[in-house]
């Protein structure tokens, strides 16, 4: 074989670094597009991979033994570490149990892919997120040295059989099955399958076969030229990952493309060969603990996130975590591969708590319960939810959009101030009496809109009930009547009581007034009639023999009959007294109604939240019938929402938002939200407090966080410490109430 396959190639270990780098500069935030890096590896695993396989003296059961050494060895002991390490530090995911399994059995590409898994939300609810690589490398390293042996064979049966043909076909067959992957399936399946990444491995095999079968040795000059290039393209990548992410509509075709100029950097890597460079010293002794960086990179981030989150700034974070991988890289390295790690001292130590924690790590992992059956069935459970609230949603909108028509109908009238003025101006008022209403029935037609007026000259009490019921069932009695009589005399207490038994039986309004000869010794009706209007409710008194006293210029000779000022001054006595009660009346009724319709909107609600608006989605649809419940993802969709539902009148009176970690949002958004709906009130209820803990929220009367109510009970929750159980919902709705009903009574 020629030297140019034995020596250590430096410009692939650059690559390799770099490769490493802005996958860790990805998960710190630095490059959107590092996970673009990925490709590069398979890439570069794919050519070192043939590389190591071929020999003449070729023993797989070597290859696989140092390789099982050099990779799954490292893998198991930072998986068990990381378990123990988590534990310490309090970092929980439910799905430790199958993800660890998949991890160290191979399969994890396609465990994220069953879970659905969102590689470029970079969650942190699990350390291993970036360990399906990994699996796929295992994957590839445990079925390749396998064809390779097998297509040796072929070549020494048959020299016609060109394996960089095959290979190309290969190649090509297996970019066309990415790029129809990528268009058919979701894009958990297109970026962790197996078969999806093949062609970027294909790429490094089909360089190797390349670069074997024609190797040059280049003139300084042409050296120079293609270092240049090799340089030029890499700057270009790093450019790129720095700036498109993973929100690009053409992934496959930058996925693709990474892979070509990578195999490309590899071409000019094996034409440039060795360097002598002094800066290739670091280059080297950095790119020999690649492997360890990627496998300890995100752990390290994940809990060092969970212990100090908000601590520092987040360029503080990056160097610190950046510090922290190198160290143990480092030493991770020096245990597996320094061959006189037993002569030193500190090494031997490293290697006896590197036992321990992954002996201790692997029992936390075999006593760890698997919670997948019962994730699954909450995973159901909330799906039903998700239904459920949303035949709830439509059920209630469109009775919220029925009532809101009546309630239109209903405002039209009674949210007219001058509604009870109008209403009382329109009753009709019948009057019953002799002369002397007789004589004012002019002044009365002039003063009420609808007057009936049946009087007539020394008429005596005696036949008033008989004429009142007379003008009731001739349709003319409707609401109200005026009844001025007795100064004829003939009204006797049995009469009034008479009077009042039909008013009342019929729902008659009785304005009775007193005459002004009540001295004479006929006419002795008028204490009679005080009597009747004190007793009863719907009698009521115009006392014209108190009103009229020493006002002569109102009366005529006989102090009786009224002239025509007195006639206008007793009219306006008359409407004063009917106006007045009707306009109470109604005035009562419309606040009555407006109060009725105030207490219905108070007990509306709408309810903004992200996941967690599901998980308490059967106590807020018992506990607040009168409610729609949104599911959004952020502020922006919420406002959206509410502007419209505010447009259209479904939002309520009373917002209440559901925050989690699911729902992003920032503190200015708080304000902007409550300047927007300045007319509502708002209500802000947290899951964790360690989502929004830096949150000032505009009102804190109406905040609550549950966790902090629930002081660390994991009772409340289910086993992925995230979503409510039965008891937490209960407990949670409870707490959801009493902060509504506080501020309330506030």
């Amino acid at each position: 074989m020629n030297k140019l396959f034995k020596e250590r190639l430096d410009y692939i270990d650059l690559l390799r670094l770099f490769f490493c780098l802005s996958v860790l500069f990805y998960h710190l935030g630095v490059f959107k597009g590092g996970f673009y890096s990925v490709c590069g590896f398979f890439v570069i695993s794919g050519y070192l991979l043939c590389r190591s396989l071929d020999k003449d003296d070729l023993d797989l059961f070597k290859h696989y033994k140092k390789r099982f050494i050099k990779l799954y060895i490292p893998l198991i002991a930072t998986v068990f570490s990381v378990i123990l390490a988590c534990r310490i530090f309090d970092v929980f995911w439910v799905t430790m149990k199958p993800e660890v399994t998949s991890i160290l059995c191979g399969y994890n590409n396609y465990y994220q892919i069953s879970v659905g898994s969102d590689y470029f939300a970079r969650s942190e609810e699990t350390p291993f997120v970036h360990l399906w690589y990994i699996s796929i490398l295992l994957q590839f390293e445990l079925v390749f040295p396998l064809l390779f042996a097998f297509f040796r064979w072929v070549r020494k049966k048959s020299k016609s059989f060109d394996a960089s043909v095959f290979v190309l076909f290969l190649l090509t067959a297996s970019i066309i099955y990415f790029y129809v992957s990528f268009a058919q399936n979701d894009i958990s399946a297109a970026y962790y399958g197996s078969l999806e990444r093949t062609y970027s491995f294909l790429f490094g095999v089909f360089i190797y076969l390349l670069k074997k079968s024609k190797i040059n040795e280049d003139q300084k000059k042409v050296k120079g030229l293609k270092k240049a290039v090799f340089f030029i393209i890499l700057v270009s990548m790093a450019a790129a990952m720095f700036c498109i992410g993973s929100d690009t509509e053409y992934m496959a075709e930058l996925m693709l493309l990474f892979t070509v100029l990578t195999a490309v950097e590899m071409f000019l890597a094996c034409d440039i060969g060795k360097e002598d460079s002094v800066f290739f010293v670091p280059v080297r002794l950095a790119a020999s603990v690649t492997y360890e960086i990627y496998l300890i990179h995100y752990p390290v981030i994940v809990i060092w996130n969970s212990f100090f989150y908000g601590m520092f700034t987040t360029d503080l974070n990056a160097i610190y975590v950046f510090m922290i991988v190198a160290v143990i890289a480092v030493f991770l390295h020096a245990l597996f591969s320094v061959r006189s790690r037993w002569a030193n001292p500190i090494l031997v130590l490293l290697c006896v708590v590197l036992g321990f924690t992954t002996t201790y790590g692997g029992v936390l992992y075999a006593l760890e319960k698997d919670h997948t059956e019962e994730m699954n069935a909450l995973k159901a459970q909330l799906a039903e939810e998700e239904v459920e609230m949303q035949r709830h949603q439509a059920e209630y909108l469109d009775k919220l959009n029925d009532e809101n028509k009546k309630w239109e109908e209903i405002l039209s009238i009674y949210e007219d101030e001058d509604y009870a003025d109008k209403k009382a101006d329109s009753v009709r008022l019948c009057g019953i009496g002799d002369s002397v209403l007789l004589g004012a029935s002019p002044a009365l037609y002039d003063t009420f809109r609808d007057f009936y007026c049946d009087a007539v000259v020394s008429r005596p009490g005696l036949y008033a009930r008989d004429i009142m019921a007379d003008m009731y069932y001739r349709g003319i009695l409707t609401d109200a009547v005026l009844l001025h009589i007795g100064s004829n005399g003939g009204l006797w207490e049995p009469q009034m009581y008479d009077i009042m038994d039909f008013v009342n039986s019929h729902d008659i309004q009785l304005f009775w007034v007193t005459v002004t000869n009540n001295r004479s010794k006929d006419v002795h009706c008028n204490e009679g009639i005080r009597e009747m209007c004190s007793i009863y409710e719907n009698a009521h008194l115009i006392d014209w023999e108190v009103l009229s006293a020493g006002h002569s210029e109102w009366m005529r000779e006989d102090f009786l009959h009224m002239n025509m000022d007195g006639a206008y001054v007793y009219a306006s006595y008359v409407y004063d007294a009917v106006h007045g009660y009707y306009r109470d009346k109604f005035e009562k009724e419309r606040q009555k109604v407006l109060n009725e319709y105030d207490e219905s909107e108070n007990k509306k609600y709408s309810f903004f939240g992200g996941d967690v608006i599901y998980s308490l989605s059967s106590g807020l649809t018992e506990s607040f019938p009168e409610a729609s419940f949104v599911r959004v993802d952020d502020y922006p969709s919420m406002k959206t929402i509410a502007e419209e539902e505010k447009e259209n009148g479904t939002l309520a009176r009373n917002v209440v938002v559901l925050l989690d970690g699911s729902f992003a949002i920032e503190e200015k958004d708080l304000l902007d939200f409550k300047e927007y709906l300045d007319d509502r009130n708002i209500y802000y209820v947290t899951l964790f407090s360690d989502d929004y803990e830096d949150f000032r929220f505009p009102d804190e009367n109406r905040y609550v966080c549950l966790s902090e109510k629930f002081s660390d009970r994991k009772e409340c929750f289910h086993s992925d410490r995230v979503h409510l159980n039965e008891k937490g919902v209960y407990e949670s709705i409870e707490i959801i109430k009493e902060l509504i009903n506080k501020e309330s009574s506030d």
